[in-house]
C-alpha cells in the first residue's frame, strides 16, 4: 500500500502481521467468552483482521490470517465445531478474495489518476515551451520590422507558391522607385514594368530562380 512506510508495505510484513494481529485477535475473543459466555460469534474479530490484511496487504497475507485464525479458533475457541470452523473459513475466504479484488481496482484506478495527472502536467509544460518560442518569434518578427522599416534600402520578401507576390516590402521602396509597398502589393510585375531595360534580365533570372 502506498499510505505505509516502505518496509512495512512489504508483502512478508503483511504476513507477519497477519499473524499477530489473528494472535491478538483470538485473545481478545478468549477474554470475552470468560466474560460473556452467551457471546455467540467470536469469528467477528478474526473476519476483522482477514479484511484489514486483505485491504491492506491483499489475497496472500489475508488468506494466510484466514487460516491461522481457524486453527486458533480450533484450538482455543470452538474445538469440536467444525461446522463453525468451516462456515468461517468459507466466509473468510470469500471476504479475503473480495476484499482484495476491490482494492487492487482502487490502486489501478489510482493509477490510471496519476499517469492521467502526469500527462496533463506534462502537455502544459509544453504548451509552456510552445508559447515561449512563439513569444520569442512575435517578438523576432517586430525587431525585423523594425530595423526593416528603417533601413535605407530596400528590403522585401518574394512569395512564389501558390502565387507571385510579396509577402513583406519595406518603406525605402517609396524614396527609391517613388511607388509605395502597397502598390507593389497590388501588382507584383511592378518591379518589372518600371525596371532599366539593361537591369531587366537579371531581375527576370532573379525571379526564375536562376540569378543571384
Amino acid at each position: 500500500p502506498t499510505w505505509l512506510p516502505r518496509p512495512w508495505s512489504h508483502p512478508v510484513t503483511g504476513y507477519l502481521v497477519a499473524i499477530l494481529l489473528q494472535g491478538v485477535a483470538i485473545a481478545l475473543v478468549v477474554l470475552l467468552l470468560q466474560a460473556f459466555p452467551s457471546f455467540h460469534f467470536p469469528e467477528a474479530f478474526i473476519l476483522l483482521v482477514v479484511i484489514g490484511v486483505a485491504f491492506t496487504w491483499g489475497v496472500g497475507p489475508s488468506v494466510v490470517a484466514c487460516i491461522v485464525g481457524a486453527f486458533l479458533l480450533v484450538s482455543l475457541v470452538h474445538g469440536e465445531d467444525l461446522a463453525g470452523v468451516c462456515l468461517y473459513l468459507l466466509v473468510g475466504f470469500t471476504v479475503s478474495v473480495l476484499a482484495s479484488q476491490t482494492e487492487r481496482a482502487r490502486r489501478v484506478a489510482e493509477e490510471a489518476i496519476r499517469l492521467r495527472d502526469v500527462a496533463i502536467e506534462s502537455e502544459a509544460a509544453r504548451a509552456g515551451e510552445l508559447q515561449v518560442v512563439f513569444d520569442a518569434m512575435v517578438e523576432s518578427e517586430a525587431r525585423f520590422r523594425l530595423l526593416a522599416e528603417n533601413a535605407l534600402d530596400i528590403i522585401y520578401r518574394l512569395r512564389f507558391s501558390p502565387t507571385f507576390g510579396y509577402d513583406y516590402i519595406s518603406p525605402a521602396v517609396t524614396v527609391i522607385t517613388g511607388y509605395s509597398p502597397e502598390e507593389y502589393y497590388a501588382d507584383p510585375d511592378l518591379a518589372l514594368k518600371i525596371v532599366h531595360s539593361d537591369d531587366l534580365p537579371l531581375l527576370q533570372a532573379q525571379r526564375q530562380g536562376t540569378g543571384s
